[in-house]
């Protein structure tokens, strides 16, 4: 990757310097990566191949990566560790005025009143991070909290605590989603296989789409 100085003149364009390299972490990145920058000019780099995402300071030194490996288990607070990364495959990122990071994916999340056995389903999501790059909220476009009424793929998987459970992968529940955040901090996310923009609130609740 490389940081650019832009002047008034497209032809004035001038190399500044280098960063990064490949690797998986700790400044090094794979292919398929997305760039944004904070207020402060620091360089935040979603990386899909290493499933993982980068702070880079300005002149680009490693500041910090998430989630840190090993990686903390998704609702145990980091107090345990998995081998299994957070990330499926990390897509746009942006950054809010107060360094909070958003970063748009794809994840299972369970099914309300889906007991013996428990039923995911898949969907497009973005994940919220506190500046320290602790996971804060997920955010989802499509409706996760009731079982469809279609019938759907799904297979056995098993979670956390070893139990088997049952994941649906609804059409397109793949589909990327990029992302970007206002002055006061809303987030705004186009479904690009959809055409729909979704305005959410700080706190994630639907403005408008």
């Amino acid at each position: 990757a490389c940081i650019i100085n832009f002047s008034a003149a497209v032809e004035s364009i001038k190399f500044d310097t280098s960063f990064g390299g490949k690797g998986s972490g700790g400044g090094g990145f794979g292919k398929n990566i997305r760039i944004n920058f904070d207020a402060d000019n620091n360089i935040y780099i979603s990386d899909a191949d290493n499933k993982m995402v980068h702070k880079l300071s300005p002149d680009g030194q490693f500041i910090m990566q998430i989630p840190p490996a090993p990686y903390p288990l998704q609702g145990r607070g980091g107090t345990e560790k998995s081998l299994e990364p957070l990330f499926d495959k990390p897509g746009d990122i942006c950054v809010d005025s107060a360094g909070n990071i958003y970063v748009a994916d794809t994840t299972a999340t369970h099914i309300k009143n889906t007991e013996n056995p428990k039923i995911y389903i898949f969907a497009p999501c973005v994940y919220k991070f506190s500046p320290q790059g602790e996971l804060i909220k997920t955010f989802f476009v499509d409706k996760v909290d009731v079982r469809p009424k279609t019938v759907l793929p799904a297979r056995l998987m098993i979670d956390e605590n070893g139990q088997s459970i049952f994941g649906i992968q609804p059409k397109d529940y793949d589909r990327p989603l990029l992302v970007d955040v206002d002055s006061k901090n809303n987030l705004y996310a186009l479904d690009v296989k959809r055409a729909v923009v979704f305005k959410l609130s700080e706190d994630g609740s639907e403005v408008l789409h």
